[in-house]
């Protein structure tokens, strides 16, 4: 059996707190709510820094669990597989 993976609750707090933030973001925008969740610091919103720091967390959780594969045959498998989506659908 396979390794289990590590669960943990600081990262997946921090991940539902920019999920909330993102959501906030968005019906600040759709509904005119306060500038709070809608102004612009030095250009990027804040909707900007939640989306930036849930991938990163996320990315982070999951090399965290998946250090483990080789990044080798990682890259020959990610080649193939883009290699038929473009043979395929010609994007």
């Amino acid at each position: 059996m396979g390794k289990k993976k590590v669960v943990l609750d600081q990262f997946d707090f921090i991940r539902a707190i920019a999920c909330l933030g993102i959501v906030l973001y968005h019906f600040a925008v759709e509904y005119g709510w306060p500038d709070i969740f809608n102004n612009y610091v030095g250009g990027v919103t804040y909707g900007d820094i939640y989306v930036t720091v849930f991938f990163f967390i996320s990315g982070a959780l999951l090399f965290y669990n998946h250090s483990e594969v080789d990044d080798l045959k990682f890259i020959k498998k990610s080649i193939i597989y883009l290699s038929r989506h473009f043979i395929l659908h010609g994007d």
